[in-house]
């Protein structure tokens, strides 16, 4: 016997019923809802088990039999079934006919009788949980007698208690009434719009359309028609065959048309299409806007944003516009393909959201600079941030972020993204070979200075004194060289996270009176005096030799750019959970332009005049890396003119003063 396509019942049946019913109903938020997959796959499960003609999950409120699924079921089957399912819940125990035209109870109704009429019929109830209270049923018929077997009966059994889970899940009863809440507001929103809507299905024919869009056409004429024959010249404008590769990326920027009436005649029209499922398969939905109405302010206004928007999404640069709460307003094709999305799918979200998704926390420096452009305090700059884009992988971006003022009023920002993904993949190679030569130069610059060493020794023969003078410049020139190879070695390590700390609880005291000593004859040659501040004892769990390399790469620097009789301060303290390391001078100070030039690679710290002093500036770099490698950092406070003042910063929640 074919299944018939049936949909919920809401006949008045004039019964009364108790009122604790009607309040468990309502606890349970179920009713009216619309019929779910988790209700259907029980009664289709068991119309199939039992080989019956149908089975149906029915509620009964005050005055009604109100059906949650139904497989199989007419409307005479439901008129003769609502009598059987009041009895089930009147009496709150299963109830089993095993011919209805036998049972006197039921024998006399109208609809028992004809060769396809309800003959047998099983119910049990449905109670809610919270108040023991039966509210509707679950029942099996057929057309013809029959008696369930024992078995048979358990698994009806088993299927009334999944439907009795279901129908007491409190959170998927919300979910059903909240979509029929959706479905209304949404019919609401379409029915008050005043612009025109259709929905084209996927083979381009227009399926719906709302009242503003009958009256905009003249009727229904339109609805079952091809898309193109409502709009001039559309497959062109749209694009409506995309390539597969820039489904991801695609805009659903506003189109100028000419739309066609009913009738025939044109008229000016602009539309936005955007696609109703992902993957640009399942149909569009068209927004129509009649531009007829438009005043001539308004036509030059929409010329010129539209020149704007071609402009800025032909840029290679990605740019998006922010609201004064960082939500974005406007987003070009390049950031859509940076990001791999649409361009909609980024309308209306926090930026934060938008390229760390949820990856970092908001104390990232993209989130942190953001909130110091929205104050109004002008452009920044960002380098290297990690972006993560809509399919999980990430990439690395500079970002610019500049306030939009009127005045003083902020009206949002603007974010330009240059992705530098490939810059840095080549850097990254560049650092990889410059860590390969330095590694090769060690074996031959350790043999070099071994040679030298015998030499100096005179273990294999007595040299001259002129000669010993040049082997002790060839021995201090190999110390230089071999240090500059180990210190290229450290960089790469760091930089790549490669280099192993070796933590240990450190008396930081006697690891900075080390630093101090080794430093002071070269401070001494230089003409500074080297000056150390530190309390009795103080611990502190580092690595220390990878901590006293990072100070003595201070104390070095400082007494490099100190004056003759000038002073290098050394200085431990213990601030709250934090340790600092201050290496102090007084010497000319730092240009601000060249803060962050310092901790870059081989970048120079101060200039005298056109002469760079001497160093390789990897210095400063392999100190600020082996402070963050601690959970640390390095910062540097300079004034031109008054010195500089170094400071690690570094956790100190494991050590303390003994």
């Amino acid at each position: 016997m074919a299944v018939e396509a049936y949909h919920p019942q809401m006949a008045v049946v004039g019964s009364e019923e108790d009122a604790a019913r009607l309040d468990a109903l309502r606890a349970l938020d179920i009713l009216d809802t619309p019929f779910e997959e988790r209700f259907d796959r029980i009664t289709r499960l068991a119309m199939r088990l039992f080989g019956v003609k149908g089975a149906i999950i029915n509620l009964i409120d005050e005055d009604r039999l109100w059906t949650k699924s139904a497989c199989g079921v007419t409307s005479d089957d439901v008129l003769l079934i609502d009598s059987l399912s009041r009895q089930v819940v009147a009496q709150n125990s299963p109830l089993e006919i095993s011919d209805v035209r036998t049972d006197d109870r039921f024998a006399h109704n109208r609809f028992v009788g004809g060769r396809d009429s309800l003959r047998f019929y099983i119910g049990y109830p449905l109670t809610s949980l919270q108040t023991d209270t039966p509210v509707g049923t679950l029942c099996v018929f057929d057309s013809k007698p029959r008696d369930l077997t024992d078995d048979e009966s358990a698994l009806l059994r088993e299927l009334t208690d999944w439907a009795e889970a279901e129908l007491n899940n409190l959170t998927s009863n919300h979910l059903a009434r909240e979509l029929v809440q959706r479905q209304q507001r949404l019919e609401v929103l379409l029915r008050s719009l005043p612009e025109g809507v259709l929905v084209v299905g996927s083979d381009g024919i227009v399926e719906e359309v709302n009242a503003a869009c009958r009256r905009m056409f003249g009727g229904d004429a339109g609805v079952g028609e091809p898309l193109t024959s409502w709009f001039k010249g559309l497959p062109a404008a749209l694009g409506l065959r995309r390539r597969a590769a820039d489904r991801d990326v695609t805009e659903t920027r506003p189109l100028d048309v000419a739309a066609v009436r009913t009738d025939g005649t044109l008229f000016a029209a602009e539309i936005t299409c955007a696609p109703l499922s992902a993957d640009h398969e399942g149909g569009l939905i068209v927004l129509v806007r009649d531009l007829r109405q438009l005043s001539a302010a308004e036509v030059e206004y929409r010329r010129q944003r539209r020149r704007t928007e071609v402009i800025l999404s032909a840029l290679a640069e990605g740019v998006i516009g922010l609201d004064p709460d960082a939500t974005v307003l406007y987003a070009n094709l390049a950031a859509a393909r940076m990001l791999r999305c649409r361009t909609d799918d980024l309308l209306g979200r926090n930026v934060g959201e938008v390229l760390l998704r949820g990856m970092y926390p908001p104390s990232q420096p993209v989130v942190c600079r953001l909130e110091e452009v929205l104050e109004g305090t002008g452009v920044t700059t960002n380098a290297n941030n990690v972006i993560w884009r809509a399919d999980g992988t990430s990439t690395l971006a500079d970002l610019t972020l500049a306030p939009i003022m009127e005045g003083e009023r902020l009206l949002g920002a603007v974010v330009s993204m240059v992705d530098v993904s490939e810059r840095h993949a080549l850097k990254q190679r560049e650092n990889e070979f410059v860590a390969v030569v330095s590694h090769e130069l060690r074996t031959p610059l350790t043999s070099i200075k071994a040679s030298l060493g015998l030499l100096k020794g005179q273990v294999i023969a007595p040299l001259p004194t002129g000669v010993l003078d040049i082997v002790d410049i060839a021995m201090s020139n190999t110390d230089r060289l071999a240090r500059l190879v180990n210190d290229l070695l450290d960089a790469e390590r760091l930089a790549a996270g490669a280099m192993p700390m070796d933590m240990a609880m450190t008396d930081v005291c006697e690891m900075l009176d080390a630093v101090v000593s080794n430093a002071t004859p070269v401070a001494e040659s230089a003409g500074v005096r080297l000056a150390i501040e530190r309390p009795r004892d103080l611990r502190c769990e580092m690595d220390g030799s990878r901590i006293t390399q990072a100070v003595a790469n201070l104390v070095a620097n400082a007494v490099k750019f100190s004056p003759p009789e000038g002073t290098v301060r050394v200085a431990v303290k213990r601030a709250g959970e934090r340790l600092h390391i201050l290496v102090q001078d007084w010497g000319r100070g730092i240009p601000p332009d060249k803060l962050e030039r310092i901790f870059d690679r081989f970048g120079q710290a101060e200039v005298v005049g056109d002469i760079v002093l001497g160093g390789t500036g990897l210095g400063l770099p392999i100190a600020r890396s082996i402070a963050e490698a601690h959970g640390g950092r390095l910062t540097v406070n300079s004034q031109l003119g008054k010195g500089s003042t170094f400071c690690i910063d570094l956790p100190a929640s494991q050590g303390g003063r003994s």
